[in-house]
């Protein structure tokens, strides 16, 4: 039996592993009741929030240390400037929203290792009672990043691996090195146990594809070497049917969606619970604005974060979503209804 937590699945004994950074934000009183206001903000159709985002994207830096060929930044990097968010910016948002935030993620479009404020704007975050998480290729975890990340009390680790060997790996993470990252994995593992540590809760994540698929046996038995807390086996998106037929796997089990897919008519909860601020400021409604098509402000330039949360472009667009999603383009590019959809219990 699994039960559902931050839009995946978990056992009860991975549950148990997870235990200090759930109780620090889900039983906090105030974290509890703007929860509720935003639920009900978007259940009775109020295109004003009636509190913050209870969970929050955090883009630590937008550089990248591989340029994968499946990567939508590399094939549209004119699109994205190169940058760091500043520790003392990240200070200024949680400041904000710190209090009530519930989730925070620490990823967007670049590599948050490569931030080296990351271990601090973890330690930050825990200190007002929220629950952390990073996503890793791991490329540059090296002994020291990885005692930084177990000391800053970091909850939750994803590192992507969508590979079992060399050769497959450097298919999807060019110009990742597979034995190097193994080789990181392998430390940041064995220096959690030595030093007696249960954080972070790692998480393997396999995005399972067409040039993969033949491996899911071999990572299953990687993940087990590995000591690793979880392996996620992740359908596949793709946008067009020409990458439907290059990188789709053969078991439908494994497709997410494909671009053009149906809408299901719900109202989608990421415009009221989930916005991506960018390193420099940007917020977006969704991550899978992958074009900054809908910036809705800019946190430092423009007041902070309560001045666009709730501004009349922010709850234009939740009107939208109201009344037409499918007149959204990204939202008709999405091929999620459920992000807890996205992984297959295996």
């Amino acid at each position: 039996m699994t039960i559902r937590v931050f839009n995946q699945r978990f056992s009860f004994g991975e549950l148990w592993k997870l235990r200090s950074g759930l109780y620090r934000s889900l039983l906090h009183p105030l974290k509890g009741a703007n929860f509720i206001l935003i639920a009900l903000s978007r259940l009775l159709k109020r295109t004003r929030a009636r509190g913050f985002p209870p969970f929050l994207m955090i883009e630590p830096t937008s550089r990248c240390d591989m340029a994968c060929p499946m990567c939508f930044v590399r094939r549209n990097r004119e699109r994205y400037a190169l940058g760091d968010m500043t520790f003392a910016n990240f200070r200024k948002v949680m400041d904000e929203v710190g209090p009530s935030l519930i989730t925070l993620a620490l990823w967007g479009y670049g590599e948050p290792l490569l931030n080296e404020s990351l271990p601090g704007m973890i330690v930050y975050a825990r200190r007002m009672g929220v629950f952390t998480s990073v996503t890793t290729n791991a490329l540059s975890l090296t002994e020291e990043k990885a005692d930084a990340l177990i000391e800053s009390g970091l909850d939750y680790l994803i590192v992507s691996l969508d590979g079992a060997t060399e050769d497959t790996y450097a298919m999807y993470r060019s110009p990742g090195k597979f034995a190097r990252v193994v080789e990181n994995i392998s430390v940041l593992t064995k220096r959690k146990k030595g030093k007696g540590r249960s954080n972070p809760f790692v998480n393997l994540q396999f995005i399972v594809m067409k040039g993969n698929e033949h491996e899911i046996g071999m990572v299953k038995k990687l993940a087990r070497d590995l000591g690793v807390d979880k392996l996620s086996l992740k359908k596949a998106w793709v946008f067009t049917k020409e990458e439907e037929e290059r990188i789709l796997p053969s078991d439908p089990k494994f497709h997410l969606g494909i671009y053009g897919g149906e809408l299901d008519g719900s109202i989608c909860s990421r415009p009221w619970n989930t916005p991506l601020i960018t390193w420099k400021g940007d917020v977006l409604v969704c991550c899978a604005d992958f074009s900054y098509a809908h910036v809705m402000g800019n946190v430092f330039h423009e007041g902070g974060f309560r001045s666009v949360w709730n501004n009349e472009k922010y709850r234009a667009f939740r009107r939208q979503v109201i009344e037409d999603i499918t007149k959204i383009g990204i939202c008709r590019k999405c091929a999620a209804k459920n992000y807890a959809d996205g992984f297959v219990e295996d």
